[in-house]
């Protein structure tokens, strides 16, 4: 458009020349409107009535915008699609009108919605929802169903995840759908029989935009014209005839019940809920039943650091301080016998880097330092998870989680990428063969060395989900319990085609490692990518939430006993969990309700009868 910005410019002026006015738009009635909005509704007019420059068709020539700001050391890459800005004030204008104006922007939303990003059908149908429930859940549906196809068709996968917060943008209709299934289902279904359904020329380059690629691209020069944002063309239809698959099935579910399948038994085994300020996810057990939890500290005078406590099953619910006043540098264990805490870390003239701490049994603790490269150094992970933190692996040292000594093998670190661990002393080492896909493997993916020299030998573990943090001691079982702890999403087809999470129990013979393998039944817990524990009374399943077609549930534990029965004996929103080496305690890390901020924690005691 010629000279866009001198007609805007224009129009500026002359509205703060004038009172107060009526204005004509495309399909939009009378509206009374002030100066500054009938400028901005203006812009609006001349950007969706038709003009091409606006909403772009797909194309993979598209691109977004890059701006790289730097401040000292910080270099701030800050991307935008081709209109975003415009789109977004457009956006801002619609969604600042009063529901008394709804007709008419009704109107005009719907006129548009061949041309408009899903943003704005979202708010077509919060804005329904006073007058025709039933269309409101049809114009839901299609805003999710296209920013979902829009998702899948940009070739960063890392953007795909951004479609899951514009629900927010109705959270009314949303909330409206949690208490009428039935007409939701009503509703969506006709929404994906409509023959606009993904009638949009609106570019998917609002979503494309915010993948991890654009970032890395703007750090490379030319990198981001050379880029194809989007999916060969075709692809898509096979994408989309997936996803209607995939929301049929979900809308046919709205009008079943959604309640957990599996018993619910929560007296079976009593739970304490510690007194404690706040939970920094730091927490680890010692052999003895004791559980070390630090809690981050603030003062003017030391600045950032944390203070230690224990806590053991005759403390109740109270909680006594160990060790305060410790200097924040993100590093302490506690296993076995010891515990360590970081005491200094200081640059050498080599270039490498010394690191000072203490070790050893509570208040018995002795300093050690060691000289490493610059880099990361592994250290031993307190609590399971699902993430996976990436190090570097110019160093020879690991941690053992099962003693928190620091040990040293040059052999195993000279290995391209080596993901290795050292076991309790004298019990030698374990390497992995890590893909991160598939939970079953067609050859080992597990390796044994009982001591540095020899080179490692393949154990009969074949499964590409098991890393360090996969290994925990069963001091009941004088044994290694060894399971695939990074289960994803796209793991659930395999485990439902197998009908099982496998796992291991490694007990050290001579110079070997003997191996057990065992299997825990797929079932509706499985298919909720459970964090797995072994105890005294049978392997216990936590997982963070239950993933329904009413949306989340709360998650907890979930208890296979010895002879096979599994129920449910915690409710909680967890976050992480814990198993003690005795196997009687399992501590967790959870949230009262899905929104909470502050975490809590409590730990369940599965052998207070034996106490």
């Amino acid at each position: 458009m010629v000279g866009l910005q001198k007609i805007l410019a224009h129009i500026r002026a002359a509205l703060y020349k004038t009172p107060a006015v009526f204005v004509h738009m495309p399909s939009v009635h009378r509206i009374y409107i002030s100066r500054n909005l009938l400028f901005n509704l203006l812009i609006f007019a001349l950007v969706v009535a038709g003009d091409a420059w606006s909403f772009e068709k797909p194309t993979h020539d598209s691109k977004p915008k890059v701006t790289i700001l730097k401040e000292g050391n910080i270099t701030h890459v800050i991307t935008s699609a081709p209109n975003q800005h415009t789109q977004a004030n457009l956006f801002k204008v619609i969604r600042s009108q009063s529901l008394e104006q709804d007709h008419d922007i009704v109107s005009w939303l719907e006129k548009y919605s061949d041309r408009l990003p899903p943003i704005f059908q979202f708010e077509l149908a919060r804005r329904l929802l006073k007058t025709n429930t039933s269309l409101a859940l049809e114009w839901y549906v299609i805003a999710n169903f296209r920013a979902r196809y829009d998702a899948i068709r940009c070739s960063d996968i890392s953007a795909r995840q951004g479609y899951t917060f514009l629900p927010r943008l109705a959270k009314e209709v949303v909330q409206y759908s949690h208490s009428h299934r039935t007409e939701f289902r009503d509703a969506g279904l006709k929404a994906l029989a409509r023959t606009d359904l993904i009638a949009s020329n609106a570019s998917p380059m609002w979503i494309c935009k915010s993948g991890l690629n654009s970032t890395l691209d703007a750090l490379k020069p030319d990198a981001s014209a050379q880029r194809k944002w989007l999916t060969p063309e075709s692809e898509w239809p096979d994408e989309k005839n997936k996803l209607l698959t995939t929301y049929k099935k979900h809308l046919k579910d709205q009008a079943k019940s959604q309640d957990d399948p599996i018993q619910r038994n929560v007296d079976s085994f009593p739970a304490y809920k510690l007194a404690i300020k706040s939970v920094s996810t730091e927490y680890a057990w010692l052999k003895d039943s004791q559980l070390i939890i630090s809690q981050i500290t603030q003062s003017q005078k030391n600045g950032r650091g944390f203070d230690l406590f224990t806590w053991r099953p005759e403390f109740g619910e109270k909680i006594q301080s160990v060790i305060e006043g410790i200097k924040d540098f993100n590093s302490w264990c506690a296993a076995g016998d010891n515990i360590m805490y970081t005491t200094n870390k200081t640059e050498t003239s080599d270039g490498s880097r010394k690191i000072t701490y203490q070790i050893g049994p509570l208040n018995e603790t002795t300093e050690f330092s060691i000289k490493i490269k610059k880099g990361w150094l592994p250290i031993a992970e307190k609590v399971q998870s699902r993430s996976y933190i990436w190090t570097r692996y110019e160093n020879s040292y690991r941690q053992s989680p099962f003693d928190c000594n620091f040990v040293k093998n040059e052999k195993l670190s000279t290995i391209k990428q080596s993901q290795w661990l050292p076991l309790k002393p004298k019990d030698g080492f374990l390497t992995f063969d890590y893909n991160g896909k598939s939970m079953t493997s067609n050859k080992p993916t597990v390796y044994y060395t009982p001591n540095k020299q020899q080179a490692p030998k393949p154990l009969p573990i074949k499964s590409g989900l098991i890393l360090p943090k996969c290994v925990s001691y069963s001091g009941f079982e004088k044994a290694y319990f060894i399971t695939p702890c990074t289960i994803r999403k796209n793991n659930i087809q395999e485990m439902q085609k197998t009908g099982c999470i496998p796992y291991w129990l490694a007990r050290k013979k001579g110079e070997d490692l003997h191996i057990e393998e065992n299997c825990i039944p797929t079932d509706s817990v499985s298919l909720n990518l459970p964090i797995i524990h072994h105890s005294r009374v049978g392997i216990l399943r936590v997982i963070d939430f239950r993933k329904t077609s009413h949306g989340l549930k709360i998650g907890g534990v979930y208890h296979t006993s010895l002879d096979g029965e599994v129920s449910k004996i915690f409710d909680a929103w967890v976050k992480y969990s814990s198993m003690s080496p005795d196997g009687c305690l399992l501590a967790i890390e959870h949230y009262d309700t899905q929104y909470s901020r502050k975490s809590e924690l409590s730990v369940i005691d599965f052998c207070s009868s034996e106490r």
